[in-house]
């Protein structure tokens, strides 16, 4: 199991003010934040669906939620792994637009190499991953100590008091080297807020699957 984030950037409009003063030009970053739920397996069945993965959603008398299952007659083969795989042309089709879409390769198609086949995509994304997260924390360098070393809700008011601008056309272009919107999840965001230790196990526990969830 694999667990990222997203993340955007963009830049406030440069203006002049009545005294000659240049404002504006700050850059930004936010986390994305999805609220659909998707689910593609083997590339052969599509759950779209309002559920949540909690009680609320799964128990069946709390939420109403609403799902829809899709498994395409139309198929096509597809390697996995190196080994030819029968799957439906729609989940993989979505599949694939989306994994364009998320990791900034090319609507072309032209890069659909590095992830028509899932096995080849697992590494791709992680290292995808790996690459934004570094330009982000070079150009935003808040996001480390925020983000990545903030392990109690107490502290994060201390980085509030300490203003941060980031708006210089270096740092700017060297965003635009950032591809798609995933991004590393910070394991240690607020691991020691929990106020009961049983409910939180740690994602190191459970590294081993070989699965996508975003």
């Amino acid at each position: 199991l694999t667990i990222h984030s997203l993340r955007n950037y963009g830049r406030t409009k440069k203006y002049t003010t009545e005294s000659g003063e240049e404002k504006g030009g700050l850059c930004l970053t936010e986390m994305v934040y999805i609220h659909a739920k998707v689910m593609l397996v083997d590339d052969e069945k599509v759950f779209i669906s309002s559920h949540n993965v909690n009680d609320r959603s799964f128990l069946g008398n709390r939420d109403s939620e609403i799902g829809v299952l899709v498994e395409d007659d139309e198929k096509l083969t597809v390697n996995f792994g190196g080994f030819p795989h029968e799957c439906g042309k729609f989940a993989h089709d979505l599949r694939m637009d989306l994994f364009r879409w998320l990791l900034g390769l090319k609507e072309d198609k032209s890069e659909d190499n590095q992830i028509e086949d899932p096995f080849k995509a697992f590494d791709f994304w992680r290292k995808r991953a790996r690459e934004n997260t570094a330009i982000y924390k070079e150009v935003f360098k808040f996001i480390h100590a925020t983000v990545e070393d903030v392990q109690q809700l107490k502290y994060i008011s201390d980085y509030l008091k300490k203003p941060f601008e980031v708006n210089s056309d270096r740092e700017y272009k060297r965003l635009q080297d950032i591809k798609g919107f995933v991004v590393e999840f910070p394991r240690k965001f607020l691991s020691k807020s929990w106020s009961h230790i049983h409910t939180m196990t740690g994602l190191d526990n459970i590294s081993t699957f070989d699965s996508f969830f975003v």
